[in-house]
């Protein structure tokens, strides 16, 4: 069995019900699929629309509260990130019976079955994630300003987490939860990249590298983007062709209609799908002006050649 979890509030059900919809094309008899859904203050109709939608019913589909209080006195620096996808720090607490989990982002789309993903060996590592792409290291621009009292190279690992294979014993035996909001409450609640930045700084020496197509962020059709250098050319276009996962990273989200994203229909066409078919954003989020990704590169090599 494999065992998923992902976290929303009431303003990313339908975002959640897609991807759990495009988890469901996958899942067989070989690949079962445990998901855990775990809601804040979620209008009890929508978990029922939910756990009734004829697509999810591959699934092994449970829907549980979080615990907000856990939050409290955090902040994030990302409007359109709430502090619901913080719960993910606890993932360890509220699934007590598991060994290991696949955390999904809501804003993410499943193309293949998640079988050898789960099966990826994390061997001494905590977790695994893909490299991020805009911030392709621990030093680089919009990572942590302490990476070097971390004792980090300035190479080290900096993932995206919208996709983490979990070791959830390790995360337990190592304290990662209290690890993480130690150094999120010693910079009073906030870090760049919402919780992103305190999980990196966490794990810092303890990720492992998953193979890109995991989690095919937005910045990677970006012509300047900051994966590229790392893959061959043949690699890099055949994730971006036929990405695993596709990961929605930015303001610009796919049920917004100047969404450009080259996956946005394929997105629009697994709601039509689902239950709530032909629902539409009420508002649109407010878009975040962020440096090029040809200025954080500029900004990246000068923080490398200083160490």
């Amino acid at each position: 069995m494999i065992h998923i979890a992902l976290v929303t509030d009431a303003r990313c059900v339908v975002p959640a019900a897609v991807t759990l919809a495009s988890i469901a094309r996958h899942a067989n008899a070989k690949a079962l699929v445990s998901a855990h859904l775990f809601v804040d203050r979620v209008d009890p109709g929508d978990v029922d629309r939910l756990v009734r939608d004829p697509i999810l019913r591959p699934l092994e589909l449970e829907v549980r509260p979080v615990e907000p209080d856990r939050c409290r006195g955090l902040r994030s620096d990302i409007p359109h990130i709430t502090l619901t996808t913080f719960q993910r720090l606890f993932l360890d607490e509220y699934l007590p019976d598991l060994k290991r989990v696949i955390y999904l982002d809501v804003d993410v789309l499943v193309r293949s079955s998640l079988q050898s993903l789960w099966e990826w060996e994390l061997g001494e590592w905590t977790a695994a994630g893909v490299r991020d792409g805009s911030i392709p290291f621990l030093s680089a621009p919009g990572s942590v300003d302490d990476w070097r009292a971390l004792g980090a190279a300035p190479t080290a690992l900096y993932c995206n987490t919208g996709v983490m294979v979990m070791d959830l014993v390790k995360w337990r035996e190592e304290g990662m939860a209290g690890r993480i909001l130690e150094y999120l409450q010693e910079r009073d609640g906030l870090v760049r990249m919402a919780d992103q930045g305190a999980i990196n700084a966490a794990l810092s020496g303890r990720w492992g590298c998953l193979p890109p197509t995991w989690n095919v962020q937005t910045e990677f059709f970006d012509p300047n983007n900051l994966v590229e250098p790392f893959l061959d050319p043949a690699t890099f276009h055949g994730i971006v062709e036929d990405p695993a996962i596709v990961h929605f990273t930015g303001p610009a989200k796919p049920w917004m209609d100047d969404c450009r994203h080259p996956f946005a229909e394929e997105w629009q066409e697994t709601l039509s799908c689902t239950s709530f078919a032909g629902w539409t954003c009420p508002e649109p989020e407010p878009a975040r002006p962020r440096l090029s990704l040809v200025g954080r590169v500029r900004k990246a090599g000068r923080v490398l050649l200083r160490g």
